[in-house]
């Protein structure tokens, strides 16, 4: 642990709530306040930020909604273990692709999609409508003028939305929940794997496979579909993870 968390940076888009959130949660992840240790007396941590006590409280209220601190009755605010944090919020996401701590996270969210993506096509195929199978199409059209483009953050973005519109059809409100909650690490993930996909066809036609089982009405060939398609994606989030375990290595020699 670090001798302390130190004042605020300058000038950021937010609320100062916001802001001392964003400050604690970044000690947190970054390993300057270990698991178990104990925050400075608030009057001293306030001070340190250059907040009020109140601004304090609120963002400690934020962190504790999301498991990553606990207050303990007159012993004082303690930081929680990995285990107990809420690691599908945004905030919690972000900080810890911000740390560098992006490689295990998009193993994870890969094997989560896998998961949870095999299973909802398959509901897609049986419930979608002539409007979703007309909205991948438009999908697919625009992930191939991407590909034959180099143009990573378009065929990310649109990647993106060939798979929301098979959420849609899936209808199934729980599960579109999780994704909003993920959404913008997704969306990293995704730039970040399609740095390597990009200008491959497999990527497209992987897509299209899954299209063409989900217009046929046939639930398990959209599953197997979506297997396959995962097993490609698997590859390249390995080849993003080694270049990203690399990266930590240097900075580590220096």
């Amino acid at each position: 642990m670090s001798n302390g968390i130190g004042a605020l940076p300058g000038a950021k888009s937010g609320t100062l709530t916001n802001r001392v959130e964003q400050r604690l949660l970044g000690a947190v992840v970054s390993g300057d306040l270990d698991a178990d240790a104990r925050l400075p007396q608030e009057g001293e941590l306030a001070g340190e930020l250059g907040v009020s006590r109140l601004t304090l409280r609120e963002a400690v209220r934020s962190l504790q909604r999301l498991g990553v601190l606990r207050v303990e009755r007159g012993r004082g605010t303690f930081v929680n273990p990995r285990s107990r944090w809420s690691h599908l919020d945004p905030a919690v996401l972000s900080a810890l692709i911000e740390a560098g701590q992006g490689a295990p996270l998009y193993q994870s969210l890969t094997e989560l999609r896998r998961m949870l993506e095999t299973g909802l096509v398959g509901l897609a195929a049986e419930r979608r409508s002539d409007d979703h199978l007309a909205r991948l199409e438009t999908c697919l059209a625009r992930m191939q003028q991407a590909c034959d483009a180099h143009d990573v953050e378009e065929f990310a973005a649109a990647d993106v939305d060939f798979h929301k519109v098979l959420l849609d059809a899936a209808d199934n409100p729980v599960v579109l929940g999780i994704y909003e909650l993920m959404h913008g690490a997704l969306r990293r993930v995704r730039e970040q794997t399609t740095r390597r996909t990009i200008g491959d066809p497999a990527a497209v036609v992987m897509h299209r496979g899954i299209f063409e089982a989900v217009a046929a009405g046939d639930a398990a060939a959209a599953g197997a579909a979506m297997n396959r398609h995962f097993d490609n994606t698997d590859r390249y989030v390995s080849e993003v993870i080694d270049l990203a375990l690399a990266d930590e290595g240097h900075m580590t020699e220096r």
